[in-house]
């Protein structure tokens, strides 16, 4: 997912605290960690202003790899 305007927070609860971890803007990739690593990953995500994302399956992402051969 993409972030094209906006700003997202990612952030966990631990022993009844609020922790964010990470402050995201537009220009961003939300969880690319998870994407690229083919890792199950469970991150809470807020929207702390309006949002416009873009998103890009797995299945679209492969297909323009194959096309570009710098990837």
């Amino acid at each position: 997912i993409f972030l094209v305007t906006g700003s997202v927070e990612a952030y966990s609860n631990f022993e009844g605290n609020e922790f964010v971890f990470e402050k995201l803007y537009g220009g961003s990739i939300i969880n690319y960690r998870s994407f690229f690593m083919e890792d199950i990953v469970s991150v809470n995500y807020r929207c702390s202003e309006n949002c416009k994302t873009l998103h890009l399956s797995y299945q679209k992402l492969s297909q323009i790899m194959v096309s570009h051969e710098k990837f």
